[in-house]
């Protein structure tokens, strides 16, 4: 059994039921998704959803291959297998422009 304690469960600054709310309103559009990821095999549109979970839900990721491998459900050879084609949704240090974008827009 993996341990998976160091996956951090709340966000640094949590969104209250209104603010998740709101952003749940104002967010996500499915034809963006699919404009975006249509090149992606289903390996990889279940890690990079598992990712961008993770990030909405604490604000961020961590830069660390076996943090990142495990958030996203992979084993270590499976990430880095996937790992450059996941990168490329997002810039260094794993941030994640639209997300931050929708993540301030529900604090504010």
């Amino acid at each position: 059994m993996q341990d998976f304690s160091f996956i951090q469960t709340q966000p640094p600054a949590p969104l209250d039921d209104a603010e998740r709310g709101k952003w749940a309103l104002t967010g996500w559009s499915l034809g963006d998704y699919h404009r975006d990821t249509g090149h992606l095999r289903a390996i990889e549109h279940g890690a990079y959803l598992l990712l961008m979970f993770h990030y909405w839900s604490t604000g961020g990721l961590p830069d660390n291959d076996d943090h990142l491998a495990a958030i996203a459900r992979l084993s270590r050879g499976e990430w880095n297998k996937h790992k450059d084609t996941l990168r490329a949704f997002f810039k260094d240090g794993w941030k994640h422009g639209r997300i931050d974008y929708d993540l301030d827009k529900a604090r504010n």
